[in-house]
């Protein structure tokens, strides 16, 4: 069977269909704004830290964001039956799963972005968190649209998940390195934080940056063999 043609174009006025329809959306609106004005709230304070604000926005907000928008995914379409408008035109099914992602995406790093440039600091460092939040965003993304596609309540086991980061990512040794969590701040050059976050000994930015993408490209492998082999229905 032949390819289909111009899948790339198509996935991406795919995508900017949903980043449009979100844009109407409260629901999308809400913790994007939430991020912002967390991270303006923060900055004003007098105690204000540009790396406690990063922090913040990096590891707590970042994946709490991804989870809301991306757990949807192609459940949403079905639901909306958007899903319709896809299939009449000549789109794979993992390019439709990849730009609902891609979508979501979009607006969890928009929203970080600029909660990390209210957040101030040097130049250098607000590039250094800009490019952790490009990296955290599509790891998370990646992983909760892929929950999205195999349970039935994707935010519950999503906030079980974020649970257990919060707290491994504080034991020192090698439990802490099984998190997302720890490898993001070691992009973002973020201090530990509590007394157990100082006995630990971060990864090199390189090599978390290493598993993050891998991370990202597993979850999108693994998405995309399921949609593949997923029969989706759309109610009439």
């Amino acid at each position: 069977m032949r390819p289909l043609p111009q899948q790339l174009p198509l996935a991406l006025g795919w995508m900017r269909f949903h980043i449009a329809r979100g844009l109407r959306r409260p629901g999308t609106w809400a913790p994007l704004a939430a991020i912002v004005g967390l991270a303006a709230l923060l900055r004003v304070g007098p105690r204000a830290d540009p790396d406690e604000i990063a922090a913040t926005v990096l590891l707590l907000a970042l994946p709490l964001v991804a989870m809301l928008l991306a757990t949807g995914g192609l459940r949403e379409e079905v639901e909306d039956q958007t899903l319709t408008y896809a299939f009449i035109r000549p789109l794979g099914r993992a390019w439709i799963y990849f730009a609902r992602a891609g979508a979501a995406a979009a607006f969890v790093f928009a929203a970080c972005a600029t909660a990390l440039v209210v957040a101030g600091g040097n130049a250098i460092e607000v590039v250094r968190h800009l490019g952790a939040a490009l990296a955290a965003t599509a790891a998370y993304v990646a992983v909760f649209s892929l929950l999205g596609l195999l349970l039935r309540r994707p935010t519950l086991t999503g906030l079980a998940w974020l649970g257990w980061e919060l707290s491994a990512s504080d034991v020192p040794g090698f439990l802490a390195k099984l998190t997302l969590r720890t490898h993001v701040r070691a992009i973002a050059d973020l201090p530990a934080e509590g007394i157990l976050g100082a006995l630990q000994s971060p990864p090199p930015p390189l090599a978390s940056l290493g598993v993050i993408a891998a991370v990202t490209a597993a979850a999108l492998a693994a998405g995309h063999w399921r949609v593949r082999h997923r029969e989706l229905v759309v109610p009439k």
